[in-house]
This record gives C-alpha cells, sequence and structure tokens, in this order.
C-alpha cells in the first residue's frame, strides 16, 4: 500500500515514494526516537494547516487513513489514557517517520507489551 499523494491533512505533506514497509520493531523505535525530539506542550502547534485544532481528532483521521477500518478508533480508557484499536503491525507496514511525528505531535504514544498487555498499543491522553 501506498500513501496517496494528498491526505486529509495537509500537513502531512505524504508523498507516494515514502511509504516502506516496516515491523513493529521499527515503529517502536521511531515512536521512541521521535517522541524523545517533539514531546512537549507546543509539538501541536508546529503542525501546519491541521485538519481541525483538537489534536486526538487529527491523530483519528491520519490513523482512519493509513489503517482503514469499520470500528471505533477507541479501544478502551484507563488512567487518563486512551488506549487506540489500531493493528500496530499493519501501521507498521505503511508509516512513515513522518506520520509517527504527526502522531507525536497530536499526542499519540508508543504503549508496549507489559505483564498486563498481551500486544502493543498507540495511546492518547484522555
Amino acid at each position: 500500500m501506498t500513501h496517496p499523494t494528498t491526505c486529509c491533512c495537509d500537513a502531512c505533506h505524504h508523498d507516494a515514494t515514502l511509504a516502506k514497509k516496516g515491523t513493529m520493531i521499527d515503529l517502536e523505535a521511531t515512536f521512541e526516537e521521535v517522541c524523545n525530539l517533539n514531546c512537549d506542550e507546543t509539538a501541536f502547534a508546529k503542525i501546519e494547516n491541521p485538519p481541525s485544532q483538537r489534536p486526538d481528532l487529527c491523530a483519528f483521521l491520519l490513523l482512519d487513513r493509513l489503517v482503514p477500518g469499520d470500528e471505533s478508533l477507541i479501544y478502551s480508557i484507563g488512567d487518563g489514557e486512551v488506549f487506540l484499536s489500531v493493528d500496530v503491525e499493519k501501521l507498521a507496514q505503511v508509516a512513515t517517520r513522518e506520520d509517527v511525528l504527526y502522531l507525536v505531535r497530536c499526542g499519540v504514544s508508543w504503549f508496549g507489551v507489559t505483564e498486563y498487555t498481551v500486544r502493543p498499543y498507540l495511546t492518547i491522553q484522555a
């Protein structure tokens, strides 16, 4: 699957040549790298022309574009975090570093496998 040359969020500047095959490990490492450089309260303001002034909505629009589905993007909510119902393996196959940067600027984080989870999740602050 390749990215369309236009996107629901003009700020992404997707280019069909940027699509790549990835692995879950690559996605996790990219989230960590990008988050270390871009996790602050001004991150969302760095997005040019977001489709909404609501960071969570911008993240949901991009996730739906990258990994389309017909179920709710919200898997569960707990302790101030919203766990997203996104297949991270499918996301790893289509996402670029720029996509991850956009998601991080919208407040999305990687939530890895722990003793309480059987698979990694993406989360966003409630």
